[in-house]
């Protein structure tokens, strides 16, 4: 009796173990699928990458460069 106790539960540790890893795995490809389509979503296009580079390119000549920074 003590026997059959103990593997059932163990049978039920193993199935509950079992029931974890797949919520986990679940979780997991649902953050990987939202993140796919929501990160596209939000990436700067390409012209838009190239105004903030040219305005950082600007502040960082302004602030190095105390002439440029002082005709503005």
């Amino acid at each position: 009796m003590q026997a059959s106790m103990v593997t059932l539960a163990m049978s039920f540790k193993s199935r509950s173990a079992q029931a974890g890893l797949m919520a986990a795995l679940l979780i997991l490809v649902a953050v990987v699928a939202a993140a796919t389509t929501i990160i596209p979503a939000y990436r700067p296009s390409p012209d838009e990458r190239r105004e903030f580079r040219r305005a950082a390119l600007r502040v960082r000549h302004s602030v190095t460069d105390w002439g440029a920074a002082r005709r503005g």
